[in-house]
């Protein structure tokens, strides 16, 4: 996986990871929850028709042994797509992003 740090320009707007540009639209919305050390459990949300998935076929596991939320991005002017995670790990909450889908 390649982590990235999260980037916010100074107007509070998100960046893409790969280009840098603020034109960015989330998709969806994925949380992985489970009990320490145990099964993941996913779902997703299409942020476009409210449609809820559960087991989401997409889903990554983003943390080691807890729960994460991942923001799936599209940006309009690359074309890359990324998760912006938040992630439980050893009682800290890691955020970063992750590409998903390489720029044009």
């Amino acid at each position: 996986m390649n982590h990235k740090p999260m980037s916010v320009n100074s107007d509070g707007h998100l960046e893409c990871p790969a280009c840098g540009s603020d034109y960015t639209h989330v998709r969806h919305v994925t949380v992985q929850s489970r009990q320490e050390d145990s099964e993941d459990q996913f779902f997703r949300t299409n942020t476009t028709d409210g449609t809820v998935t559960l087991g989401d076929p997409d889903a990554r596991a983003c943390s080691g042994r807890r729960h994460s939320i991942a923001l799936w991005v599209d940006c309009e002017h690359c074309g890359s797509a990324f998760d912006v995670v938040l992630s439980q790990h050893k009682g800290q909450t890691e955020v970063f992003t992750e590409l998903r889908r390489e720029p044009r």
